[in-house]
């Protein structure tokens, strides 16, 4: 049995589309840009609702006096946490890396597993203690975070769910999930069936017809059988994004 060739980048990937239409049998009518739109608006649906589509991130947010509402990178998906970073420096500072790693190491190794999880758990506690959070509400619509105190001019820390970056050059890959191919053929289907609607009513040369509607529909039902599948198998639990 002969595999299907690994797809790796997006024109790999619209080959892909036009091949399972009918191309070249049959004259795909979809330009380019329709084919990169219906590509991108299935990797963008994947990476919203799939584990595999984020990754957790600490990034920092410079603050002015004065000002409460911030714009985030439109990478962003969801905030976690917001901090003062200064605290954080200075809990590293009074147990730095190395001595957490010589503790736990030993322990580990002396097979003192109890002592070891009481010395993991007074670390987390004393961590979470001397690390200030900062309150906000925050808004994925439009990515935007609100502080609901004025923090001042500074760097606070910033712990949050960020979109997995599916350019070519970083995990191409992501071109041959099973279930993105799927979803972009039913959606180039469906902008196919759009752009026939012009012939609605018109006699081809040699008596042909297309039915564009027929098309459509084809895709619509193609969609809504993906996206089930996509809340079935793929999405994360419901409360991932809580924070």
């Amino acid at each position: 049995m002969t595999l299907s060739a690994y797809i790796s980048t997006s024109d790999q990937l619209k080959a892909y589309i036009l091949r399972m239409l009918g191309s070249p049998v049959i004259n795909v009518e979809l330009t380019d840009d329709q084919l990169s739109d219906n590509i991108n608006l299935a990797l963008e649906t994947f990476t919203q609702f799939v584990e595999g589509g984020v990754n957790i991130r600490m990034l920092t947010l410079t603050t002015e006096t004065g000002q409460k509402e911030y714009s985030l990178p439109f990478t962003v998906a969801s905030v976690l946490k917001l901090f003062d970073a200064g605290s954080l420096s200075t809990f590293e500072a009074v147990f730095p890396e190395r001595a957490m790693a010589d503790t736990f190491g030993g322990l580990y190794a002396s097979g003192d597993l109890l002592t070891l999880e009481l010395t993991r758990s007074y670390m987390s506690t004393l961590e979470f203690q001397s690390t200030v959070d900062v309150r906000f509400n925050y808004n994925s619509s439009t990515n935007e975070i609100y502080l609901i105190e004025d923090p001042g001019s500074q760097t606070l820390g910033l712990l949050c769910y960020e979109k997995t970056d599916y350019t070519e050059t970083t995990k191409g890959g992501v071109y041959n999930h099973l279930w993105i191919k799927k979803y972009a053929v039913a959606l180039c289907r469906k902008q196919w069936g759009m752009n026939l609607t012009k012939y609605s009513g018109s006699m081809l040369p040699q008596g042909l017809t297309m039915n564009g509607t027929e098309i459509y529909q084809q895709a619509l039902t193609d969609l809504e059988k993906l996206e089930t599948e996509l809340e079935e198998t793929w999405r994360m639990p419901l409360d991932f994004f809580v924070g």
